[in-house]
Protein backbone atom coordinates (compact mmCIF):
# COMPACT_ATOMS: atom_id res chain seq x y z
CA UNK A 1 0.00 0.00 0.00
CA UNK A 2 1.32 3.38 -0.72
CA UNK A 3 2.04 5.54 1.74
CA UNK A 4 0.05 8.73 1.42
CA UNK A 5 2.32 10.95 3.41
CA UNK A 6 5.01 10.53 0.83
CA UNK A 7 3.20 12.48 -1.68
CA UNK A 8 3.37 15.69 0.53
CA UNK A 9 7.28 16.68 -0.32
CA UNK A 10 6.39 16.22 -3.93
CA UNK A 11 3.47 18.36 -3.89
CA UNK A 12 5.64 20.94 -2.19
CA UNK A 13 8.43 20.77 -4.81
CA UNK A 14 5.76 21.26 -7.36
CA UNK A 15 4.93 24.14 -6.41
CA UNK A 16 7.87 25.70 -5.90
CA UNK A 17 9.09 24.75 -9.16
CA UNK A 18 6.28 26.22 -11.06
CA UNK A 19 6.53 29.57 -9.10
CA UNK A 20 10.19 29.45 -10.29
CA UNK A 21 9.16 28.91 -13.69
CA UNK A 22 6.10 31.44 -13.36
CA UNK A 23 9.15 34.51 -12.32
CA UNK A 24 11.54 33.35 -15.02
CA UNK A 25 8.75 33.22 -17.62
CA UNK A 26 8.44 37.06 -17.29
CA UNK A 27 4.74 38.86 -16.66
CA UNK A 28 3.60 38.28 -20.09
CA UNK A 29 2.64 34.88 -19.76
CA UNK A 30 0.10 35.66 -17.16
CA UNK A 31 -2.58 36.12 -19.80
CA UNK A 32 -1.69 33.56 -22.29
CA UNK A 33 -4.52 30.37 -22.36
CA UNK A 34 -3.41 27.14 -20.87
CA UNK A 35 -4.77 24.01 -21.83
CA UNK A 36 -8.07 24.69 -19.28
CA UNK A 37 -10.62 25.63 -21.96
CA UNK A 38 -11.42 29.12 -20.92
CA UNK A 39 -8.21 29.23 -18.36
CA UNK A 40 -5.83 31.63 -18.61
CA UNK A 41 -2.40 30.71 -16.84
CA UNK A 42 -3.29 33.47 -13.67
CA UNK A 43 -6.43 31.38 -13.92
CA UNK A 44 -4.61 27.83 -13.04
CA UNK A 45 -2.12 29.21 -10.97
CA UNK A 46 -4.72 30.90 -8.74
CA UNK A 47 -6.48 27.59 -8.61
CA UNK A 48 -3.64 26.27 -7.40
CA UNK A 49 -3.49 28.60 -4.50
CA UNK A 50 -7.05 27.49 -3.42
CA UNK A 51 -6.40 23.92 -3.60
CA UNK A 52 -3.36 25.03 -1.30
CA UNK A 53 -5.21 27.30 0.93
CA UNK A 54 -8.69 26.40 1.53
CA UNK A 55 -9.29 23.84 4.30
CA UNK A 56 -11.35 20.67 3.21
CA UNK A 57 -14.27 21.91 5.23
CA UNK A 58 -14.34 25.46 3.43
CA UNK A 59 -13.97 23.66 0.06
CA UNK A 60 -16.52 21.35 1.12
CA UNK A 61 -19.05 24.43 1.59
CA UNK A 62 -18.02 26.12 -1.66
CA UNK A 63 -18.64 22.76 -3.65
CA UNK A 64 -22.61 22.52 -1.81
CA UNK A 65 -23.07 26.11 -2.48
CA UNK A 66 -22.27 25.80 -6.12
CA UNK A 67 -24.90 22.53 -6.14
CA UNK A 68 -22.62 19.76 -6.02
CA UNK A 69 -21.45 21.03 -9.29
CA UNK A 70 -17.24 20.67 -9.31
CA UNK A 71 -16.85 23.54 -11.92
CA UNK A 72 -18.78 26.45 -10.39
CA UNK A 73 -17.19 25.08 -7.00
CA UNK A 74 -13.03 25.83 -8.59
CA UNK A 75 -14.46 29.09 -10.24
CA UNK A 76 -15.99 30.26 -6.95
CA UNK A 77 -12.68 29.26 -5.27
CA UNK A 78 -10.45 30.94 -7.66
CA UNK A 79 -12.47 34.07 -8.05
CA UNK A 80 -11.68 34.45 -4.03
CA UNK A 81 -8.12 34.15 -4.68
CA UNK A 82 -8.17 36.13 -7.14
CA UNK A 83 -9.41 39.51 -5.66
CA UNK A 84 -7.53 42.48 -5.62
CA UNK A 85 -3.76 40.52 -6.17
CA UNK A 86 -1.54 41.33 -8.26
CA UNK A 87 0.62 38.56 -10.14
CA UNK A 88 3.36 39.34 -7.66
CA UNK A 89 1.05 38.26 -4.88
CA UNK A 90 -0.20 35.08 -6.06
CA UNK A 91 2.82 34.09 -6.95
CA UNK A 92 4.17 35.02 -3.38
CA UNK A 93 0.99 32.94 -2.28
CA UNK A 94 2.03 29.71 -4.32
CA UNK A 95 5.56 29.77 -2.81
CA UNK A 96 4.40 30.55 0.77
CA UNK A 97 1.52 27.81 0.46
CA UNK A 98 3.83 25.28 -0.33
CA UNK A 99 4.09 23.31 2.40
CA UNK A 100 0.36 23.09 2.81
CA UNK A 101 -0.97 19.62 3.37
CA UNK A 102 -4.79 20.25 2.47
CA UNK A 103 -6.81 17.64 0.63
CA UNK A 104 -10.30 18.79 -1.25
CA UNK A 105 -12.98 16.44 -0.54
CA UNK A 106 -12.73 13.17 -2.57
CA UNK A 107 -8.92 13.58 -3.18
CA UNK A 108 -6.01 12.01 -1.05
CA UNK A 109 -2.27 13.06 -1.17
CA UNK A 110 -1.69 11.17 -4.74
CA UNK A 111 -4.34 13.05 -6.14
CA UNK A 112 -3.29 16.68 -4.64
CA UNK A 113 0.52 15.78 -6.81
CA UNK A 114 -1.83 14.14 -10.22
CA UNK A 115 -3.73 17.93 -10.02
CA UNK A 116 -0.92 19.63 -9.46
CA UNK A 117 0.79 18.03 -12.41
CA UNK A 118 -1.98 18.12 -14.84
CA UNK A 119 -2.50 21.58 -14.20
CA UNK A 120 1.34 22.09 -14.60
CA UNK A 121 0.99 20.52 -18.03
CA UNK A 122 -2.27 22.57 -18.47
CA UNK A 123 0.39 25.50 -18.55
CA UNK A 124 3.30 24.35 -20.00
CA UNK A 125 2.33 22.22 -23.15
CA UNK A 126 0.36 25.38 -23.98
CA UNK A 127 3.15 27.93 -23.38
CA UNK A 128 5.45 25.62 -25.15
CA UNK A 129 7.62 25.99 -22.17
CA UNK A 130 9.65 22.43 -20.55
CA UNK A 131 7.49 21.35 -17.22
CA UNK A 132 10.58 20.16 -15.78
CA UNK A 133 8.08 17.70 -14.26
CA UNK A 134 10.47 14.72 -12.26
CA UNK A 135 9.57 11.23 -14.74
CA UNK A 136 8.75 9.60 -11.04
CA UNK A 137 6.03 12.16 -10.54
CA UNK A 138 4.84 11.89 -14.33
CA UNK A 139 4.04 8.56 -14.00
CA UNK A 140 2.95 7.94 -10.29
CA UNK A 141 0.06 10.59 -11.80
CA UNK A 142 -0.58 8.86 -15.36
CA UNK A 143 -0.77 5.73 -13.36
CA UNK A 144 -3.31 7.29 -10.98
CA UNK A 145 -5.22 8.98 -13.85
CA UNK A 146 -5.40 5.94 -15.62
CA UNK A 147 -6.61 3.06 -13.17
CA UNK A 148 -9.68 2.51 -11.70
CA UNK A 149 -10.55 2.97 -7.96
CA UNK A 150 -13.04 0.21 -6.42
CA UNK A 151 -13.49 1.95 -3.58
CA UNK A 152 -14.42 5.24 -2.23
CA UNK A 153 -11.83 6.87 -1.93
CA UNK A 154 -11.48 9.73 -4.64
CA UNK A 155 -15.17 10.15 -5.24
CA UNK A 156 -17.07 13.16 -5.31
CA UNK A 157 -20.96 13.79 -4.74
CA UNK A 158 -22.68 14.79 -8.02
CA UNK A 159 -26.48 15.49 -9.31
CA UNK A 160 -26.25 12.16 -10.85
CA UNK A 161 -24.54 10.25 -8.10
CA UNK A 162 -21.14 9.64 -7.25
CA UNK A 163 -18.18 10.04 -9.56
CA UNK A 164 -14.60 9.85 -9.92
CA UNK A 165 -12.12 12.55 -9.45
CA UNK A 166 -9.04 13.15 -11.45
CA UNK A 167 -10.33 9.43 -13.25
CA UNK A 168 -9.52 8.99 -16.72
CA UNK A 169 -10.25 5.13 -16.82
CA UNK A 170 -13.27 6.12 -19.07
CA UNK A 171 -11.22 7.46 -21.77
CA UNK A 172 -8.47 4.87 -22.44
CA UNK A 173 -10.81 1.83 -21.35
CA UNK A 174 -9.50 -0.77 -24.48
CA UNK A 175 -6.44 1.41 -25.57
CA UNK A 176 -3.17 0.66 -24.99
CA UNK A 177 -1.09 4.18 -23.89
CA UNK A 178 2.74 4.62 -24.07
CA UNK A 179 5.27 7.57 -23.10
CA UNK A 180 8.17 7.83 -25.31
CA UNK A 181 10.02 10.21 -22.61
CA UNK A 182 9.17 8.04 -19.52
CA UNK A 183 9.08 4.49 -18.72
CA UNK A 184 5.12 4.32 -18.90
CA UNK A 185 2.88 1.67 -20.46
CA UNK A 186 -0.95 1.12 -19.68
CA UNK A 187 -3.61 -1.54 -21.56
CA UNK A 188 -3.39 -4.99 -23.13
CA UNK A 189 -1.01 -5.79 -25.61
CA UNK A 190 -2.61 -5.65 -29.41
CA UNK A 191 -5.15 -3.06 -27.83
CA UNK A 192 -5.23 0.44 -29.99
CA UNK A 193 -1.90 2.67 -29.37
CA UNK A 194 -1.72 6.07 -28.60
CA UNK A 195 1.50 7.38 -27.71
CA UNK A 196 3.22 10.61 -27.20
CA UNK A 197 5.13 12.72 -24.04
CA UNK A 198 4.03 11.51 -20.80
CA UNK A 199 2.85 15.52 -20.35
CA UNK A 200 0.58 14.92 -23.13
CA UNK A 201 -1.09 11.76 -22.34
CA UNK A 202 -1.29 13.10 -18.67
CA UNK A 203 -3.43 15.81 -20.44
CA UNK A 204 -5.34 13.66 -22.62
CA UNK A 205 -6.42 10.97 -19.86
CA UNK A 206 -7.72 14.02 -17.88
CA UNK A 207 -9.46 15.05 -20.63
CA UNK A 208 -7.36 17.73 -22.53
CA UNK A 209 -8.08 17.99 -26.40
CA UNK A 210 -4.32 16.96 -27.32
CA UNK A 211 -5.01 14.67 -29.88
CA UNK A 212 -3.08 16.22 -32.55
CA UNK A 213 0.09 15.96 -30.33
CA UNK A 214 -0.49 11.86 -29.79
CA UNK A 215 0.57 9.51 -32.63
CA UNK A 216 -0.81 5.98 -33.14
CA UNK A 217 -3.95 3.80 -34.48
CA UNK A 218 -5.72 4.50 -31.08
CA UNK A 219 -5.68 8.32 -31.31
CA UNK A 220 -8.94 8.73 -33.00
CA UNK A 221 -10.85 6.41 -31.20
CA UNK A 222 -9.35 8.93 -27.70
CA UNK A 223 -10.11 11.89 -29.71
CA UNK A 224 -14.00 10.61 -29.60
CA UNK A 225 -14.65 9.32 -26.20
CA UNK A 226 -13.34 12.30 -24.94
CA UNK A 227 -15.78 14.64 -27.35
CA UNK A 228 -18.80 12.25 -26.09
CA UNK A 229 -17.93 12.22 -22.35
CA UNK A 230 -17.15 16.34 -22.57
CA UNK A 231 -14.68 18.41 -20.81
CA UNK A 232 -13.82 21.04 -18.51
CA UNK A 233 -11.31 23.43 -17.17
CA UNK A 234 -10.90 21.10 -13.86
CA UNK A 235 -9.95 17.56 -14.23
CA UNK A 236 -12.16 16.31 -11.62
CA UNK A 237 -14.96 17.77 -13.02
CA UNK A 238 -14.62 16.65 -16.89
CA UNK A 239 -15.49 12.75 -16.28
CA UNK A 240 -19.31 12.78 -14.57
Amino acid sequence: MVDQLDFWPRVAEARRRLADQLEGWGPDVWDRLSMCVGWSVRDVVAHLVSMATVTKTHALWSYLRAGVNLDDSSRSLMAAVLAGRSDDQLLELLRSSADAHHTPPGLRPEGVLAELVVHVADITVAIDEPSAIPDDDLVVTLAYLARRVPKNTRFNLTRHGRAPVLDGAQLVDGLQLRATDVPWRHGEAGAPLVEGPADVLVLAIAGREVGDRLSGPGVARLVAVRREVGSSPDPGSSLP
